[in-house]
């Protein structure tokens, strides 16, 4: 009887001990976890970034750095030639050229992007 009762509890200690090693060795995940459902679940409602009213200020700069250069030739051409250096840089460093493809994508649809992000607005 007492001898069922030490290898029970030897049992219950050596899975708290696989437990608490577990934890030490995915500590960064499990934070990294709690962080996003954190945000998940206290994010009460999002706002994107809405185009300014014609005819203010803000209107003007928005024109000229979205519509002009970002949605215009300069935008493209820098977009597309990112792409293509990212893409020469394929042989030499697979990351600097995922990294180039994805950053010239993000350049040629800025537009896009930057109306299409929200923030939780009660944590600013």
């Amino acid at each position: 009887m007492y001898s069922d009762f030490v290898s029970i509890k030897t049992v219950y200690s050596q899975a708290c001990v696989t437990l608490v090693q577990l934890y030490h060795r995915h500590q960064k995940l499990l934070l990294m976890l709690a962080l996003g459902l954190f945000c998940m679940l206290f994010s009460l409602y999002a706002s994107a970034i809405a185009v300014p009213k014609s005819g203010s200020f803000a209107f003007d700069v928005y024109d000229v750095i979205v519509n002009k250069i970002l949605k215009g030739p300069i935008g493209f051409v820098g977009g597309l030639a990112t792409i293509v250096i990212g893409a020469a840089q394929l042989t030499k460093s697979w990351m600097l050229a995922v990294l180039g493809i994805l950053s010239g994508t993000v350049v040629i649809k800025a537009d896009s992007i930057v109306t299409s992000l929200g923030v939780g607005l009660h944590l600013l």
